[in-house]
């Protein structure tokens, strides 16, 4: 719990510990978590064939779920270890990302007591915008 540790320590733990963890849903998108402070995560994904699209692209289903697992994260960082559960989300696809990783950088909006906002966006590897989103979260302790 954040009360025992300082936030770097928990956020060290957050990071390496909990997300980025080899038998999590995550980790068999290759979704990797590179950043976490207060009201923030950064994260990538590869383009490997589990993530393709037809075209060979990155699926549009693997950006959505890089986001919202990136945002989340994001949420979980306002001093609570608590679950944070998806009640809302929109997502824009803007372009096809060009072939490579794409990273995503996701910030806290608005953090309340029991919903927390963050904007979640994803660049390709030549860091041209291809998604963006909104993520609202409940906070379940």
């Amino acid at each position: 719990m954040i009360d025992a540790m300082s936030q770097e320590e928990y956020y060290a733990e957050l990071l390496t510990r909990v997300e980025n963890h080899p038998d999590r849903f995550i980790a068999k998108t290759g979704i990797r978590f590179l950043e976490i402070a207060e009201g923030y995560a950064k994260g990538d994904m590869p383009n490997i064939p589990a993530t393709q699209n037809f075209a060979g692209g990155i699926h549009g289903g693997a950006l959505f779920t890089l986001a919202d697992t990136i945002s989340g994260t994001a949420a979980r960082t306002h001093g609570r270890p608590q679950v944070v559960l998806t009640v809302n989300s929109t997502m824009n696809y803007l372009r096809l990302a060009v072939p490579g990783p794409v990273a995503c950088e996701a910030r806290v909006r608005k953090a309340g007591r029991t919903l927390t906002v963050c904007e979640a966006v994803i660049t390709d590897s030549e860091a041209r915008e291809v998604a963006s989103g909104t993520f609202t979260f409940y906070l379940a302790d």
